[in-house]
């Protein structure tokens, strides 16, 4: 989470938040960074500040965090692959974001505890070793999307209700952005009722349209900056980017697209997405 005088941006994972981080960071020099995926915490003062966040094409989304993952890096390649441990299983790194917040029930632990015993850490790894392999990436988002698998990368999914009927994408949208993201553990949550969630969100960015979004959001949320931010945004050299070397389409077959398509159609069909 960056924050400044002007504005809050909120870093949404693999949809082109550390390459803004370094923008940000150089052309509104009064800009704090207060951890990096972090949400605002129920205490947080807006005072104002307009809040802009980022998206991606889902497909895509996915296929940039495996293949992110396949150089050993990230929080999720270190929950699935790392040596089974109950003590540093319940020692969640991702506490310090409002998952302190998160109401854990007995039963709740109970099916951490018994997915943590059967995680298959060594298939995990396995599906990580080569991020131009499309039979590994079919299987890899299979398993990710599977119900047994789905305390996995993000034991605080699994909790949620959200994860009995849409995708990790789709639950971390709003845990960063809702103002209330303890509503994502309400039982009454369906598909249905995700457009309800009121969001800390003023003007949203699409890692497609990156630079050209910003500005346009900037500008319309009034926000000044610097004119040399533009020639900036057009030099700047992407990060945190992967090494795989073929497109999305190479990547899914029909059986995988539509298992996307399914548990993240609310992100779908809320900012217009298609499979290419």
């Amino acid at each position: 989470m960056l924050v400044n005088n002007e504005f809050i941006f909120l870093q949404l994972q693999k949809t082109g938040g550390t390459y803004l981080e370094s923008l940000i960071l150089e052309h509104f020099p009064q800009t704090k960074q207060l951890g990096k995926h972090f949400r605002p915490s129920k205490s947080f003062d807006f005072q104002g500040k307009k809040v802009i966040g980022s998206i991606r094409n889902p497909w895509e989304w996915y296929l940039s965090y495996w293949s992110y993952s396949c150089l050993n890096k990230g929080g999720p390649y270190y929950q699935c692959c790392k040596k089974k441990s109950l003590i540093k299983f319940f020692t969640n790194g991702r506490k310090y974001n409002c998952h302190q917040e998160i109401p854990y029930c007995f039963n709740d632990l109970t099916n951490i505890t018994k997915s943590e015993i059967s995680r298959p850490s060594n298939k995990w790894a396995r599906l990580y070793e080569n991020a131009n392999d499309p039979e590994r990436f079919r299987e890899w988002i299979k398993l990710v999307l599977a119900p047994e698998r789905k305390f996995d990368l993000f034991q605080d999914y699994g909790v949620s209700t959200i994860s009995n009927f849409a995708g990790i994408y789709t639950y971390l949208f709003f845990f960063l952005f809702a103002k209330d993201f303890q509503i994502l553990f309400d039982e009454s949550m369906s598909i249905d009722t995700l457009e309800n969630i009121k969001l800390n969100l003023d003007g949203i960015l699409k890692t497609e349209n990156l630079e050209s979004d910003f500005i346009f959001t900037l500008n319309s949320l009034n926000i000044p900056y610097h004119k040399a931010l533009t020639p900036a945004l057009a030099k700047k050299e992407k990060a945190n980017t992967s090494n795989r070397a073929h497109p999305t389409s190479f990547y899914y077959d029909k059986e995988t697209a539509e298992l996307v398509a399914n548990k993240e159609k609310f992100l779908i069909n809320k900012f217009d997405y298609v499979f290419d």
